[in-house]
């Protein structure tokens, strides 16, 4: 149940458009039905949580001949996404100990073979992938969180950098990285390797094919975990890189305000070449720019201004600037040293505080709300001429 693998031979005349796949093409491994009758055995290993003298022979035929080879079935595809709950809640059975960490070894070789390798579908790839960004070396037990499996964060890095695989099983694999990196990623060789994978995928040109938007998606999902991670990076890089992509016209407004957002979780404690009143700067022309946007989506829709969305963003900006309170970070402000760069900045922030104290007001509909965007608009032109030399 996965995708890639060459496409059908050509007859007499190689055809315009590829061929679609039909399901005989895909892969399927063979599955031994004999050995389901090993499931109730097996269940009493994951419940004893070690394994007795030949149980891990058992055990490991159960899953390698049986049980994992079923996500591959042309037959199962429609209930395939119904196996990670299965097995997640095998895991769960067996908490912790040999016999969890030897399902994890098993689960890790599987899942990748399937996601990266073959002709599998894309059905089978994607749930695959999203299998291994669920695994866990610590299962959840009460209140405490579970930690994901340390391993699986370089099998994930590897699928997301490889441009061979589709679209969708690097997607699948980002949602897994970003379930690690929300976690806590341990000190590991993962961690190092992790902050190039996401700057080079979020430097990636963006095509003007039907597979723009997704790829736009996947440097979106880099741009936010690039942030998560908390770094400026080496020489300021991935501060430059999210600096970039908010002044990008080419990228949607969504897009661009998760680099907004992913400003205000760095650490600029200790930062050097870093001009905060350049980048409230670009910042500023950002919500101008945004501004024009919502007022060109009204008249077209001829619905109000988005309230939600422009609050959205003048927190965000807000938040890029003068701290971000779920990441602790202190925001750029910290780097304003002289008394005209921090009038600038207060300036800057009272003008957009002001316009979301004016957004809060329900009161203002229609008109009112399309006159608070354009007054916006305009008072963030005239402080962008005040900027200091």
């Amino acid at each position: 149940m996965q995708p890639g693998g060459a496409e059908p031979e050509p007859e007499a005349v190689e055809p315009a458009e590829p061929e679609p796949k039909s399901d005989q093409q895909y892969d399927e491994d063979p599955v031994d039905e004999e050995a389901k009758r090993l499931r109730t055995e097996v269940g009493k290993i994951l419940r004893e949580g070690k394994f007795a003298a030949g149980q891990k022979e058992v055990f490991d035929k159960y899953y390698n001949d049986y049980a994992l080879p079923q996500w591959t079935l042309l037959k199962n595809l429609a209930n395939v996404y119904l196996y990670r709950p299965t097995l997640r809640n095998e895991f769960r059975q067996a908490k912790s100990g040999e016999v969890h960490e030897h399902l994890n070894e098993l689960v890790l070789v599987y899942m990748k073979k399937l996601a990266t390798t073959g002709n599998y579908h894309p059905a089978v790839r994607v749930n695959a992938t999203l299998m291994i960004g669920d695994l866990n070396r610590v299962e959840q037990a009460g209140a405490e969180m579970p930690a994901p499996l340390d391993d699986a964060l370089q099998v994930l890095i590897e699928a997301v950098e490889n441009v061979k695989l589709p679209d969708a099983v690097r997607a699948a694999a980002m949602v897994g990285i970003l379930r690690h990196v929300a976690a806590g990623i341990r000190e590991n060789e993962s961690r190092k390797s992790l902050p190039a994978a996401m700057l080079k995928l979020a430097s990636a040109d963006i095509p003007s094919s039907p597979a723009g938007p997704g790829r736009e998606w996947l440097r979106g999902q880099a741009i936010e975990t690039l942030g998560r991670l908390g770094s400026v990076g080496d020489n300021n890089g991935v501060f430059n890189r999210l600096l970039k992509d908010v002044a990008d016209p080419k990228l949607t407004f969504s897009t661009r305000g998760i680099a907004v957002e992913s400003l205000g979780r760095l650490n600029y404690a200790g930062t050097a070449g870093i001009s905060p009143v350049d980048t409230a700067a670009i910042l500023g022309q950002f919500i101008i720019e945004a501004c024009g946007n919502e007022s060109r989506l009204s008249k077209e829709t001829e619905k109000p201004v988005s309230r939600r969305r422009m609050k959205q963003r003048l927190y965000a900006v807000l938040g890029a600037f003068f701290g971000n309170e779920e990441s602790g970070a202190k925001g750029l402000a910290v780097l304003a040293r002289e008394q005209s760069q921090q009038a600038f900045l207060a300036d800057f922030q009272k003008t957009l505080e002001a316009a979301i104290d004016k957004l809060d007001d329900k009161k203002l509909e229609g008109d009112d709300l399309e006159a608070v965007v354009d007054d916006l608009r305009t008072k963030l032109e005239a402080w962008l001429k005040k900027k200091p030399k």
